[in-house]
């Protein structure tokens, strides 16, 4: 759940630019992926990407940063072929029904992810909206499976 430190730890990470605290954090997610996927056959590791401007903004994608750890753990390839192309508003004070229709056409995805299997990594998950709206651009892209994992649920 996402209280206490781990909330504390990520709100840094993500709104402080602590990177020490992110590549912690991102080694944690990475012995929590090897166990949970012990077996699972993955052809490529996608971060859940940022627009552009949010990126710019911010100077760093979180979920980059968490997949680069988990890819390397896993010792599969980190790709890039997801991209936000709607700038969205922030998800926070949405319920699932706005969440849903905010993330709506949010993303694309190339053609590196044809017949893959591919493991989405975010920071935090609460209702699933930005996982599945990601993963359908995967999957309409062709993509033979996708999985999603994330450092935190949110109530």
């Amino acid at each position: 759940m996402f209280e206490g430190p781990l909330r504390s730890s990520i709100h840094r990470f993500k709104y402080r630019g602590e990177y020490a605290r992110g590549r912690y954090l991102g080694s944690l997610l990475a012995e929590a992926a090897a166990t949970a996927l012990d077996g699972v056959a993955l052809d490529l590791v996608l971060p859940i990407p940022l627009h552009p401007r949010r990126q710019r903004e911010r100077g760093f994608n979180q979920a980059q940063i968490l997949a680069e750890a988990v890819a390397a753990r896993l010792g599969v390839p980190l790709g890039q072929d997801l991209l936000r192309i709607v700038d969205t508003r922030s998800q926070v004070g949405l319920d699932y029904a706005g969440r849903r229709a905010n993330m709506q056409g949010a993303f694309r995805s190339g053609p590196g992810v044809r017949g893959a299997s591919v493991l989405l990594i975010d920071d935090v998950v609460t209702t699933g909206a930005t996982m599945e709206a990601a993963g359908l651009a995967l999957l309409e892209a062709g993509a033979r499976h996708v999985r999603g994992l994330a450092l935190a649920r949110g109530a």
